[in-house]
């Protein structure tokens, strides 16, 4: 009997949003924007299979870690709390996705 495991040897490869030369990619989100608003959402694969597929995603900067979270397991960006007219008008995140291989790779 012989098992052949697959090694993790490919990184996630972010599908959306669409990385362009400068990786900038703007989204609107209205200041009445309440708790749980949908601002984006990253979406990622991972062409090793098994565990090394798996897929978490997380906040890595922001410019205010208090207005928005990752959705681990989706990739989903959403507020945490109301925006208010106090809030920067742009604000910088920076999603980083890993997979679940040994060593794990990123995206």
């Amino acid at each position: 009997k012989i098992n052949v495991q697959d090694q993790n040897d490919n990184p996630p490869q972010v599908l959306y949003p669409v990385q362009t030369g400068g990786s900038v990619v703007a989204e609107m989100v209205p200041r009445s924007a309440d708790v749980g608003y949908l601002v984006t959402k990253v979406v990622a694969v991972d062409v090793d299979s098994g565990q090394n597929a798996w897929l978490s995603y997380k906040l890595q900067k922001a410019t205010d870690r208090a207005l928005f979270e990752v959705g681990l397991q989706n990739g989903e960006i959403r507020t945490i709390r109301q925006v208010t007219d106090k809030d920067a008008v742009k604000q910088r995140l920076t999603v980083i996705v890993e997979d679940n291989g040994q060593p794990s790779r990123s995206a």
